[in-house]
Formats: structure tokens, sequence, C-alpha cells
């Protein structure tokens, strides 16, 4: 009668591993394989962009840790809306990563995009956080951010500032709102692009990111008057926060990295652990800490509820603030 039995118990455990569902049995095998083939990485930007230059550093650390290639493949276009929605629609198998930065949880309430940011993508991770920097050409007749806006006030819409994303142009639309002023705007498809006419006197001033902002400064004359966080921003020492001198600005921006709805969760897992080990990767470190980076490393389940939040700061930024798209 035991032996009866046990071959029962032996038939329901087998029926029940048969009736598992497909998805948890295909996502540990995939896991097991994976990676087995070169990883494709997204960015939503030209060559040579702030995202850019970091999602390259990136791939080649984790790259080291995965054994695989990362092949890094530019879609600039819409602010990254191009890149995201191509991103919506590849398999769901691991092999397509996007790097994602502000325009991820701004997009939706300035392009009719074609996904959802929330619903048409699995979080991997949140690596880093950096600010803004305020920087105006060598020939720009103001030294500091109280001239700067004093200027500005004095000249409605005689200060041109050059943007090349979303990015760039929020945090001189919050100054617009906050500081009571107005500049005219110039977008460009490409960082490159807007900072050879920056330096040929023919854009005033511009928002860039710190890893930009930051090597740039030492070498092209150029004069940084502000920040966006709301500390002091180590790299750039003398250069203060925005909110000293006008009141209640701060800003903060990030870089992370998604992946299509339905990617199984043990890669996911196995990505988010593999990026936080990249983030200790020598090159990578170096390249962090000279850019003023801060290097992070969320859970997937915190990342999720981090562009949750984002998405609704940056809805109150852009409808206050009457914002267009780029």
């Amino acid at each position: 009668m035991a032996s009866f039995n046990n071959r029962l118990s032996c038939r329901a455990a087998m029926l029940a591993l048969l009736a598992a569902p497909s998805f948890v049995l295909a996502g540990a095998a995939v896991a097991q394989a994976y990676p087995s083939k070169p990883i494709t990485m997204l960015v939503g930007s030209a060559a040579g962009g702030a995202l850019d230059a970091y999602a390259r550093k990136a791939g080649e650390a984790l790259s080291k840790l995965v054994g695989q290639p990362i092949v890094v493949i530019n879609r600039p276009g819409a602010a990254g809306d191009i890149a995201l929605s191509q991103g919506a629609k590849a398999p769901a198998d691991g092999y397509t990563i996007l790097a994602v930065g502000k325009y991820l949880s701004a997009n939706k309430y300035l392009y009719k995009s074609d996904y959802d940011p929330v619903t048409d993508f699995v979080p991997i991770t949140q690596t880093a956080m950096y600010p803004m920097v305020l920087v105006v050409n060598p020939k720009f007749p103001v030294n500091t951010l109280e001239e700067f806006v004093a200027r500005a006030k004095a000249n409605p819409g005689q200060i041109n500032f050059g943007n090349a994303g979303v990015p760039g142009k929020m945090s001189m639309v919050l100054l617009e709102g906050l500081a009571g002023v107005k500049f005219t705007d110039v977008p460009y498809k490409s960082d490159p692009d807007l900072y050879t006419d920056f330096l040929g006197g023919r854009v005033d001033a511009m928002m860039t990111a710190s890893m930009t902002a930051v090597p740039r400064l030492k070498s092209d004359g150029s004069k940084a008057l502000g920040v966006t966080s709301a500390e002091a921003f180590p790299p750039l020492p003398g250069v203060p926060p925005m909110g000293k001198v006008v009141s209640g600005y701060v800003d903060s921006f990030w870089i992370g990295f998604i992946a299509p709805k339905g990617t199984p969760q043990p890669v996911v897992q196995y990505l988010y652990e593999k990026f936080a080990q990249a983030n200790k990767d020598p090159e990578f470190e170096k390249f962090t800490v000279a850019s003023g980076m801060q290097p992070a490393a969320t859970t997937p389940a915190a990342f999720a509820d981090f562009i949750k939040k984002d998405l609704v700061v940056n809805e109150k930024i852009i409808r206050e603030n009457k914002m267009a798209a780029p």
C-alpha cells in the first residue's frame, strides 16, 4: 500500500511540474544559458553625447563580467523616443537592453509615444545620479549666475540657449519658471553639434551633463555659472547650486538600464547584479568619479518605484511651464 501511495505521490509531483507556468521553466533555463551571444544596448542619443559616453563605459565593464560583447547602437531622434519605441518592440529575451535617462519619464508628456514607460519595459537598475551644469560661452559677458539672471530679466528672449535633448531643456525651462525670465530655445539633434555652435559663439548658454561639462571646462574657456544639485558639486568648487540664487531650484538627473517587458525575471536579476559589480570596475569607477557622478545600484523594484515618482515630478514641471517637445 505504501508503495502504491509513493507511486501516486511521484505521479502527482510530475503532473504538477508539467502544469507549472511555462515562463517559470523557461526563465530558469534562460538564466542558466544566458548570455550565449552579444547583448545589444540601445542608446537614444547620438555618438559623443553624455549618455552615449556613459553607456559605452558601462558596456565595457559589463562585458568583462558577462563574457559577451555589449554592442552599443545609437538611435538618436525625438529626445530618445525613437530608441524607446524600438526597444519596446524588441524580443524580450535579454539580448536587448536600453540605456536611459530622464527622458524615459518625461517623453510621455512631450510626445505621442507608441509605448508606455511603465508597462512596456522592465527596470533593471539605476546606476548613476548627476547634476546638470549651466555654462555660457567664453565670450558671453557675464561671470556669475546672479549676473546671468539679471541680464535675462532685463532682456527677455534675447539670451538663447541650446539643447540637445530633454534634460537640458527641462533644466532651462525650470529656470525660466522660477526666475521669471524668458530665453530663446535653439534645439539641436546632437550634443556635438550643439557644442560646436556654443564654442563658436552662436549659442549663449546651455545646460550640460556633469560628465561632459567637467572635462570641457578645463580646456575650452567656457564659464560654469551653477549646478542643478541641491548641494555644492565637488568637481566644480566655487560653482554654486542654482537654488542659492534662484529660490526653489533643484533638479536631479540619472542614468539607468531597462529591458522590454516580458524579459525573464532571472535574466533581469542577473543583469542587475552584474551592473552592480560593474560599478566597481576600476576603469569605470575612475570615469564616474572624474565626471562627478554618484554611482548607484538600485534593485529592479526600487528603480521601478523611482520611475513612477519621476513621472509625477516631470509631469508637474512640463505642465506648469507649458514645455513643448525639444
